[in-house]
């Protein structure tokens, strides 16, 4: 697990650390994380807008892909965000996915091995898998893009 954390980190430029707020609210922040080799952790330097991630389960996503939306590098770290006087650590606990761009075949095999995982989880819990809102998303998407034409034509 630890030589493909370090290989994805060199694939990369940065990683999106989500963990949760004081109030158990996900929260989500770009960060560029270094290897602690000899501790076998990574460090993480924090930007001043992320004070209120909270210590405890976290993730670290690393991701790219070429214009297209082709070479897909998907490289998701599942562990712990650790607060000391100094900073911050993540102490890594499992991994999924490929460090480096992966072949198509490869990224149907994360495809269908993310949603089995899902399935199993919703069936596990005996949950139903919900509805995507999708007219709703519509009308944001149809806001957003409104905001940015009138925030060019300023």
């Amino acid at each position: 697990m630890w030589d493909e954390i370090l290989d994805a980190l060199e694939a990369h430029d940065s990683a999106l650390l989500t963990g949760f707020d004081e109030n158990g609210f996900p929260f989500s922040v770009r960060c560029m994380p270094m290897a602690d080799r000899k501790n076998r952790r990574l460090t993480i330097e924090l930007p001043r807008n992320a004070d209120q991630i909270q210590p405890g389960k976290a993730s670290l996503l690393m991701h790219s892909h070429n214009e297209d939306l082709w070479d897909l590098a998907q490289f998701l770290i599942r562990g712990t965000l650790v607060r000391t006087g100094d900073g911050h650590y993540f102490v890594p606990a499992s991994t999924i996915g490929a460090p480096r761009p992966a072949s198509g075949l490869d990224a149907i095999k994360t495809l269908r091995t993310i949603r089995h995982r899902g399935n199993a989880y919703l069936n596990h819990r005996n949950i139903e898998r919900p509805s995507v809102p999708w007219d709703d998303i519509h009308r944001l998407q149809e806001r957003a893009e409104e905001w940015r034409k009138q925030r060019k034509a300023d």
